[in-house]
């Protein structure tokens, strides 16, 4: 279950959320693009969780470097929407990632629970042959599908 700490004013997406379609479907909306950021967060690895259309990050070496989005001013009914999402499997921990060339403080969706991981996940990848495979068959606001 995600953690109940105070809400953070942002978040950073790893995986199937750096997808609009994924975040309107999530929220009923389209984020405004003013709340979007590229951004870096070093020492972890994106592995697709097996049987599954949807990865997990996982502690990688140190020289490993992922590129997410970093989303800004987010509010409790936003981040009750993504705990939702993210399901029982996953909490929000804490981490810093680089943003224009400076480091915010912002949180992450890890896994709790041992989830079996499998290759290195690769959005591009993903959002040209994977996406609506997710959306049909993973994906659910009050959770996605368990592996």
């Amino acid at each position: 279950m995600p953690t109940n700490r105070d809400a953070p004013k942002s978040l950073f997406f790893y995986g199937t959320l750096k997808a609009a379609e994924v975040r309107e479907a999530v929220l009923g909306y389209k984020v405004p693009e003013n709340r979007l950021a590229a951004a870096k967060l070093s020492g972890f690895e994106v592995r697709r969780v097996a049987g599954t259309f949807y990865p997990m990050i996982v502690a990688g070496p140190p020289e490993a470097m992922i590129e997410g989005v970093l989303l800004s001013g987010i509010d409790r009914r936003e981040l009750d929407r993504f705990d939702r999402l993210e399901g029982a499997d996953y909490q929000r921990a804490d981490v810093a990632v680089e943003c224009d060339g400076q480091i915010h403080a912002t949180q992450i969706y890890k896994p709790i629970n041992r989830l079996p991981a499998a290759e290195l996940w690769d959005f591009a990848s993903w959002y040209k042959k994977d996406l609506d495979n997710f959306l049909s068959q993973d994906f659910d606001p009050g959770g996605v599908r368990r592996p």
